[in-house]
């Protein structure tokens, strides 16, 4: 998929959320978010490859580090997360 496409799909946002990884829940801030993922602003507290929960109040969404880079980090949901998380938003 092109960037052009997938930036198409995704809500600018400025969300406090919760990442939840082996060490610990750590505070985040959500910057971009698509049903397929996220882009979160938040220390480089987990590595690409690595498994996380994003929590944002009551929901859980189970994802993959696809990238971390410059005080952000790129997650990839498992399970495509319908406008539960964007109506959380």
């Amino acid at each position: 998929m092109d960037k052009k496409n997938r930036a198409a799909g995704r809500n600018r946002v400025m969300l406090a959320a919760q990442l939840l990884t082996r060490s610990g829940e750590e505070p985040v801030r959500v910057r971009d978010l698509s049903g397929n993922g996220a882009k979160l602003v938040a220390p480089p507290i987990a590595e690409e490859g690595t498994d996380v929960i994003l929590r944002h109040r009551d929901l859980f969404a189970a994802a993959k580090v696809q990238w971390v880079r410059d005080g952000e980090i790129g997650i990839e949901f498992y399970r495509a997360q319908p406008s539960e998380l964007e109506a959380a938003s």
